[in-house]
C-alpha cells in the first residue's frame, strides 16, 4: 500500500468513528443535565433573585431570563430559558424579584421560579402574589 492510499484509509477510519463521538459526547451531557437537575430538584434552598435582563427567541415565543442572587455575600449571575413566556412581555420582568431555588454547596445549579409548573416541579407553593405573571405565559 502506497502512502497515499494509507493515508486515505486512516481519513476513513477518522470519518467513520466521528460521528459515535460525537453521539457519545452527546449523551454524555444528556446524563450529567439529568443528574444536575435531579440533584437539584430534590435537594434545594430557595432565596430571592432579581431579573437582571431579559433575551427574547427570535425562533418564536419565548425568551432567556437572566437574573442575579446572593449566596453568603456571593452574587450568582445565571440564565434559564422560558418556552413559553411572551417574548414581548418578558421585558417588563427587568427589575422584579422572585424566588429563585439553588443546591446547597453549588449554588451555580439554580433555577428562578416564574411560572406556576417551575414552582410546582420544585414542590415550592405558588404564591398568590404572582398570579398576575399568568398572564405573561401562553399556555
Amino acid at each position: 500500500m502506497n502512502k497515499r492510499a494509507r493515508r486515505n484509509s486512516i481519513i476513513r477510519k477518522i470519518t467513520k468513528t466521528i460521528p459515535y463521538v460525537l453521539a457519545s459526547a452527546l449523551v454524555v451531557a444528556m446524563i450529567f443535565a439529568l443528574v444536575r437537575s435531579n440533584r437539584l430538584s430534590n435537594n434545594n434552598i430557595v432565596t430571592t433573585a432579581r431579573i437582571s435582563s431579559f433575551s427574547r427567541d427570535y425562533k418564536g415565543s419565548g425568551g432567556t431570563v437572566f437574573y442575579e442572587f446572593s449566596v453568603a455575600g456571593q452574587m450568582y449571575a445565571r440564565s434559564n430559558g422560558y418556552a413559553r413566556i411572551d417574548s414581548d412581555s418578558g421585558y417588563l420582568l427587568v427589575g422584579k424579584t422572585f424566588p429563585v431555588v439553588y443546591e446547597p454547596g453549588h449554588p451555580a445549579n439554580s433555577m428562578i421560579l416564574l411560572s406556576p409548573d417551575r414552582f410546582e416541579a420544585f414542590h415550592v407553593p405558588f404564591p398568590d402574589s404572582l398570579n398576575w405573571i399568568r398572564s405573561y405565559f401562553t399556555y
